[in-house]
């Protein structure tokens, strides 16, 4: 496991809470869910501070985190996540301390973020050279950042309190030993106006070149994407501001202020104060780029580790719970068809070809489409499992690796585009053009077939 305080020692001590100004049992706000259980491991007295948003790849990497860091590492582990919506969310296990942040919806920065969303298209190639992907990029960067700062009121240890002043308090005081906050989301602002210093950089996606260019100043100066890095940090000034109007105008954090925007450390001078750069990729995943920093640690397949966990908290009941779990989830997966006849699972980014697959719950050999996503974390319990078909996420990819299954991936994004660059490089499955899908996938299939079920 890996040690992030070596050499230094800080004795345990009791959680300070806020003033009492900051209490409202009345408080019309949200109610926020908060594991306030005690682990069942003893902490080493040293406190991490993670944060991420609520969406499944973020969400479900942060969550597999913090139960690996408190679990193996026993530290001490505060998780918060903005939620967006009342959908359920995976949690952590008991002993993680949990504290979900309502995102509040603002119509000025929601017009600019949900404008012209990309559709996935089966018969034309994914188009990224528009405009709006970059743009909803650079938004996205300040939506954690949004939600906290705007100082919504939060269960912790029991009392509600503005969760901006509570972690600006914290991180003043030193309470936090760390802090680890999602790449793509807005965390690194938060952690700079919270006055964490030390912190490192997360992200359940592959890295794209930009990233090495916040890591190392010789290569981002030398890589292609310079100009987007430029017009980025033209950009932040304008995000900022946009994210911070609303907790500025309603005066929302009290006797905190905010950090000037002129005064606020660029993006690039954010991430590259990070001493690693933790990635959601596969050892056996990375694909072979010449001179890659060695501040970027391949993370990839840490939801795996869980299992284990599970198994050394609560043995034998973890245990029946994991058959009555895999049954369950299977019957999600398969549309109850009976776990002994898995032989493929399959998960697309729509259902359009649903019909064509000829799904039939009598043939040992038929198809079974999976349509929820983070259910693939269990792919490697499927024990009659021959192959696996994917778009190419990176938690479904990961998992895969581990399982060793055969894959066939259709990939539309950037990111599945690199996995299954991944895919050829290792010689471990079939890569289908999503156009030529009709022509191209029962080939695939039939491969498999040949190769796998003889």
């Amino acid at each position: 496991m890996w040690n992030f305080f070596k050499g230094r020692k800080k004795e345990a001590e009791q959680l300070p809470l806020l003033s009492q100004q900051y209490y409202d049992e009345g408080s019309s706000s949200s109610s926020i869910q908060s594991n306030q259980q005690t682990p069942t491991k003893t902490s080493n007295g040293k406190r991490i501070l993670l944060v991420t948003e609520a969406k499944p790849p973020h969400n479900s990497f942060f969550v597999n985190l913090a139960n690996v860091l408190c679990y193996n590492g026993n530290y001490d582990v505060f998780l918060f996540v903005v939620k967006y919506n009342e959908n359920e969310l995976n949690k952590p296990l008991e002993g993680v301390r949990y504290i979900e942040v309502p995102y509040k919806k603002d119509k000025e920065y929601s017009k600019e973020f949900n404008s012209k969303k990309h559709k996935t298209n089966w018969k034309r190639e994914y188009d990224i050279n528009v405009d709006h992907p970059l743009k909803s990029l650079e938004l996205s960067m300040f939506t954690i950042y949004k939600a906290i700062i705007e100082n919504p009121k939060v269960a912790i240890f029991g009392m509600k309190q503005g969760v901006f002043n509570w972690l600006r308090n914290m991180g003043i005081r030193g309470y936090f030993e760390l802090g680890i906050a999602e790449f793509s989301s807005g965390g690194v602002h938060l952690l700079a106006e919270i006055k964490l210093e030390k912190y490192l950089i997360a992200n359940s996606k592959i890295p794209f070149p930009i990233h090495f260019h916040s890591l190392e100043d010789e290569l981002h100066r030398l890589m292609p994407e310079l100009n987007y890095q430029e017009i980025s940090e033209q950009n932040e000034v304008e995000y900022l501001n946009l994210a911070r109007k609303r907790a500025i105008k309603d005066n929302l954090l009290g006797n905190h202020k905010l950090i000037k925007v002129e005064e606020m450390p660029k993006m690039w001078d954010l991430l590259r104060k990070s001493k690693y750069y933790l990635i959601n990729v596969h050892p056996l995943g990375q694909f072979p780029f010449p001179n890659i920093p060695k501040r970027i640690v391949n993370i990839g397949g840490i939801e795996v580790e869980i299992e284990g966990i599970l198994n050394e908290i609560e043995d034998e009941k973890k245990s029946k719970e994991k058959k009555s779990t895999a049954n369950d989830l299977y019957k999600n997966i398969t549309k109850k068809v009976n776990y002994k006849d898995c032989k493929f699972v399959a998960q697309f980014p729509t259902n359009y070809y649903e019909q064509m697959l000829g799904y039939n719950k009598d043939d040992d050999t038929s198809l079974k489409l999976n349509y929820y996503v983070e259910s693939n974390v269990y792919i490697s319990a499927q024990k009659n499992l021959h192959a696996f078909i994917t778009a190419g996420d990176q938690e479904c990819f990961n998992e895969a690796l581990y399982a060793g299954v055969p894959l066939i991936l259709i990939p539309f994004t950037l990111e599945q585009k690199f996995n299954a660059k991944i895919v050829k490089y290792m010689k471990v499955g079939t890569v289908v053009d999503h156009k030529e899908f009709l022509d191209q996938f029962p080939a695939a299939i039939l491969k498999l077939i040949r190769i796998h079920l003889k």
